[in-house]
């Protein structure tokens, strides 16, 4: 239909920014929830920051075709 075509290109239209902004988003994760009392048992982020970070890897990926 029309309107999801619109919003379709929309989308693609952003994706740039919005691929940017997850990359920031991921930086800023890395950087602020490294939590050094967990390496040793193989972790290195502080448990409530893992899932975000792996939703915003797996969609990093997608978006750049390592995912499918």
């Amino acid at each position: 239909t029309w309107p999801q075509m619109e919003a379709n290109a929309r989308l693609i239209a952003a994706a740039p920014e919005m691929l940017d902004a997850l990359r920031t988003a991921k930086a800023f994760i890395e950087r602020e929830y490294r939590d050094p009392s967990v390496e040793p048992s193989g972790e290195w982020l502080s448990k409530e920051a893992r899932k975000p970070h792996a939703v915003i890897c797996e969609a990093i990926a997608k978006a750049e075709g390592g995912m499918k």
